[in-house]
């Protein structure tokens, strides 16, 4: 049309105090609301070649915020936040929260084969110095810095729908199979819970793994498009596992690394084992007493599996173990045998192990390094 031949300049455009709500018919739900809208575009420019973009027209600034903000992700989840405000560079989520839309026993039903189900919330989410867009038709997105602060996380998994057989990649390739550039400098986690809860039995209740105080710097997280060469992803957190113990983890793998590679190491400190019995009864047919005063572990591994380093200084250990076969009883033979061979003391001296174990490619990254944790344990308890 002959107006679009010109170049039509437009110095801004502002919405004040405006709403949203888009409503899905059917079920007169809504799928995204949002009010108290305050927008400014500033600079817009559109041309014919800018037509042919994917955002049809350029500017030069915008500014957005919105309150009350609800967003139906999928038919399990759904994001609410009371406030957003964003611009060319910067975003800050305040007060938000992916919610599940079933309960567990509902979430439960509706599955054929096991899966997480999350609820997290977070005081405040950022990202600093962010430039994002399409370069021709291809999405980018970079930032110096991604923050979630005090944040809530919660991860439930029940162990009785039927496993999930297929792979599951490690975190190279998930990063380098990412169809765009993606680019972010640093993510910071800070003063957060995680809780993962993994349930085997109704009567018994899940067991559950908690970090208080979870705190983690990651550097060079980046896609693998367009890339032959990255610098190595590197991961530090600090934490205190079930609420008592200090934690700390350094954790490297490389995004272009077809094997899938990486190098975790960590350590924990006076550790009451009792608080791991739902996971040693399920996964090593054992229970423990005591505590472990120092464990260390140095793990090198890939896509086919893990080998390294276990050692732990322990007191005051008491084993139990298992009939294979009827798994609620105790082996009374085996732990007697067990609690004579093995001291009830390290008597301050470090106890190691070498462990090696094979990848069950269908079961995460967390499987492998908990069944390389649990044959550290097994060598040298057991």
């Amino acid at each position: 049309i002959d107006p679009m031949k010109k170049i039509i300049i437009v110095p801004n455009v502002t919405i004040r105090n405006g709403s949203l709500n888009i409503i899905y018919i059917q079920n007169k739900k809504a799928i995204l609301s949002a009010s108290n809208i305050n927008l400014t575009v500033n600079g817009i420019v559109i041309t014919d070649d800018i037509l042919k973009n994917k955002i049809p027209f350029s500017y030069k600034k915008f500014d957005f915020s919105t309150d009350s903000l609800f967003y139906q992700i999928n038919q399990f989840y759904h994001l609410q936040a009371v406030h957003l405000q964003t611009s060319n560079t910067n975003l800050k989520l305040k007060n938000w929260a992916l919610v599940p839309e079933f309960s567990r026993s509902e979430f439960t039903q509706k599955l054929k084969t096991e899966k997480d189900i999350y609820n997290i919330n977070g005081e405040e989410l950022s990202i600093n110095n962010m430039d994002f867009g399409f370069k021709d038709t291809l999405f980018y997105f970079n930032a110096n810095k991604l923050v979630l602060d005090k944040m809530s996380a919660n991860i439930y998994r029940n162990k009785t729908v039927a496993d999930n057989k297929t792979k599951k990649h490690l975190y190279n390739k998930l990063l380098r199979d990412i169809k765009f550039p993606l680019n972010v400098d640093t993510l910071l986690i800070k003063n957060s819970m995680l809780v993962y809860e993994e349930e085997v039995d109704a009567q018994r209740g899940p067991g559950k793994l908690t970090f208080k105080d979870f705190n983690l710097n990651a550097t060079g997280i980046q896609s693998g498009f367009g890339q032959n060469k990255v610098e190595d992803v590197v991961i530090d957190v600090q934490s205190q596992f079930m609420n008592e113990s200090p934690l700390k983890v350094h954790w490297t793998f490389n995004v272009m690394d077809k094997t899938d590679g990486f190098h975790i190491k960590g350590t924990v400190f006076n550790f009451n084992i009792k608080a791991l019995y739902p996971f040693t009864k399920d996964h090593m047919n054992a229970s423990f007493k005591g505590n472990l005063e120092k464990v260390f572990f140095n793990f090198k591994g890939n896509d086919k599996g893990s080998a390294g380093d276990f050692a732990l200084q322990y007191k005051d250990l008491d084993v139990k173990l298992y009939k294979k076969k009827e798994p609620k009883k105790e082996n009374k033979f085996t732990t007697t045998v067990a609690n004579l061979l093995v001291k009830d003391d390290s008597d301050g001296q470090t106890k190691n192990a070498k462990v090696e174990i094979e990848r069950e490619v269908d079961k995460s990254f967390y499987n492998l390094l908990w069944k390389s944790i649990a044959q550290g344990l097994k060598k040298i308890l057991i």
